[in-house]
């Protein structure tokens, strides 16, 4: 058998045929490759606990690498890739695990006749840090390592601390659940599809049939089972379930009930431990990896500050006015500066009344180097008066504050509330990169936009059409009347609105004229009865119908761009994040 297996209560290994990888391994060439994509390399070695992700093929060996993620790549990173699915239409998945495939080949002084590969697992060194603590078995194992590929100084700094969490965390009830628990999930009974005609078998019978091959672990499961179950039992009063498991693989033991009757036996054994065996040193681990972030924020400031490039001819920096320091005080990101403050609501498009609240909306930059943090500053604050739709909130101050970055994926999804603010020429306070924001608002202006406004149009409409379903008779309340005034009132700003930037031109914001003196009697005269409702919901409706061909037919015609530039922001945004730090 090719199964290669150490079993011991120190440091046990298993490794799926490395012994032929590491002969003919160009380990140097191995190690260059890996700085060049994967900057800022701290450590790396061959994976010391194979997973279960790995059973697929026996010739693919397993490197775990810890780095820490540049700066400049970290940065807005999801913003970046949130920006990028969106105008490509796809949805953004989570990553759950850094990974990447190698072809190991051109490292290998004597490959096989087989495809040789290297599955690359890596962890940014804050995440290893957490995954370390909660008892990850690649993380913990990785600390004992004699002869990894590569250690750089801050790893070797990291040792005598890290056994200390090695140490602690091995007898400790995380690190043996996190051993078993892909265990459990590899061998946990699997049962035959009945084919048609033929009779069912019970549960117990399936569970049984020991020749079924859907019941037999593969020699790289058994490989995975074996080390992890080895792990789990390598401490504390598990040791006879460790001899058990020792047991099991010298008869080469490949039912999964036999292993999944083990696994079960050390789950219930650890059910009352503590996660660790003693001390767990968190604020000195937490401290290591924040000094290397640390680090990074200062090497990318000086690079910042080396640049001509980068110029801060006129700050960044707009300080907010008293009145709202002492507002926002509670919820104002440290470090952070205002880019944007203005009054919004319905002031903003000169349609404010005597029950109007006022509203304001911000727009903030966060600190580069707070962004760089384990726990990143809050992107978002809101204060809101709930009382109600079409409500008389005279008196009241409400506002609501976004980061840029987020605010930047926000225009790019075509909200014409936020695309808006970009053309209002009421009075505001903005600083030198809102302006910057300002001269790229035609850019904002897309076919994604155009039917945002026909979503909003339409959705406002259906409001004022389920306001008036449940009244009895013809005549509408002086409450169901604000609320349809409300709804159509909004919906033709946005018919006007859409009208013009569909025949070239750009958002007024503000209305003037007729148009202002139609939008102003839908709110000054709310509807009186059910059937002038219906009435002048057709003819909203017809003018969005047209709105709609009108926006096909400019979409067929490939006269407007679709979506945003999605380089051009991301470079932009960057170059606000560079400034930011250099200022």
């Amino acid at each position: 058998s090719s199964l290669l297996l150490v079993l011991t209560c120190s440091v046990p290994m298993a490794t799926m045929s490395a012994p032929r990888h590491m002969a003919s391994l160009n380990v140097g060439a191995l190690v260059v490759e890996l700085a060049e994509r994967l900057p800022r390399l701290i450590f790396a070695s061959i994976d010391p606990v194979p997973l279960a992700s790995d059973t697929s093929s026996e010739s693919c060996l397993g490197l775990f690498v810890v780095r820490a993620v540049p700066l400049r790549d970290r940065l807005d990173a999801l913003t970046v890739s949130t920006l990028a699915c969106l105008v490509e239409g796809r949805t953004l998945i989570p990553e759950k695990e850094r990974l990447l495939q190698w072809d190991l080949t051109p490292f290998l002084a004597e490959p096989s006749s087989a495809k040789d590969t290297a599955t690359i697992r890596w962890h940014d060194v804050v995440d290893f840090v957490t995954l370390l603590l909660k008892g990850n078995p690649s993380c913990v194992e990785a600390l004992s390592m004699a002869k990894p590929l590569y250690a750089s100084e801050d790893w070797l700094a990291f040792i005598e601390l890290g056994m200390q969490c090695r140490e602690a965390l091995r007898g400790g009830k995380g690190y043996r659940n996190a051993c078993i628990g892909p265990v459990m999930s590899l061998t946990k009974p699997r049962f035959h599809r009945r084919r048609k005609g033929t009779a069912a078998s019970s549960r117990p019978d399936a569970e049984d049939d020991s020749s079924a091959p859907d019941l037999q672990l593969t020699e790289p499961q058994l490989l995975v089972v074996a080390t992890l179950c080895g792990l789990a039992t390598a401490r504390g009063p598990e040791l006879l379930l460790h001899k058990q498991c020792e047991e099991l693989l010298a008869k080469g033991e490949r039912r999964r009930s036999e292993w999944h009757g083990l696994a079960s036996a050390v789950m219930t054994a650890t059910r009352d431990a503590p996660h660790a065996a003693g001390d767990l040193p968190v604020e000195a681990v937490t401290a290591w990896a924040d000094a290397i972030r640390q680090a990074d924020v200062d090497a990318f400031a000086s690079e910042c500050a080396a640049e001509a490039s980068v110029s801060v001819a006129e700050s960044i920096r707009l300080s907010l006015e008293p009145e709202w320091l002492e507002r926002l005080a509670p919820v104002w990101p440290p470090g952070a500066e205002l880019a944007f403050l203005a009054q919004t609501g319905s002031f903003l498009y000169d349609l404010q009344v005597a029950s109007s609240d006022k509203d304001f909306t911000i727009i903030f930059i966060s600190s580069s180097a707070a962004l760089a943090d384990r726990v990143p500053p809050r992107s978002h604050f809101e204060h809101h008066v709930d009382v109600g739709f079409a409500t008389d909130k005279s008196g009241e101050t409400e506002y609501s504050g976004r980061e840029l970055a987020p605010f930047l994926l926000d225009l790019s999804r075509g909200n014409p509330k936020n695309v808006e603010l970009l053309f209002t020429e009421k009075s505001h306070i903005a600083n030198p990169v809102w302006k910057e924001l300002r001269q790229k608002r035609e850019g904002f202006l897309t076919i994604r936009c155009l039917r945002q406004y026909l979503g909003f149009i339409d959705d406002r409409l259906r409001k004022a059409a389920a306001a008036i379903e449940g009244s009895t008779g013809d005549s509408l309340d002086n409450g169901i009347g604000r609320k349809v005034s409300k709804c159509l009132y909004h919906a033709y700003h946005k018919i006007f609105e859409l009208q013009r930037l569909l025949q070239g031109g750009q958002p007024l914001v503000a209305l003037v004229g007729a148009e202002r003196d139609f939008v102003m009697d839908l709110r000054l005269q709310p509807p009186t009865s059910a059937t002038q409702v219906r009435q002048g919901l057709v003819e909203a409706e017809n003018r969005l119908a047209s709105l709609r061909a009108e926006t096909d037919t400019l979409e067929a015609a490939g006269v407007m761009r679709r979506e945003v530039d999605v380089a051009e922001l991301s470079a932009w945004l960057l170059s606000v994040r560079r400034r930011h730090i250099k200022s």
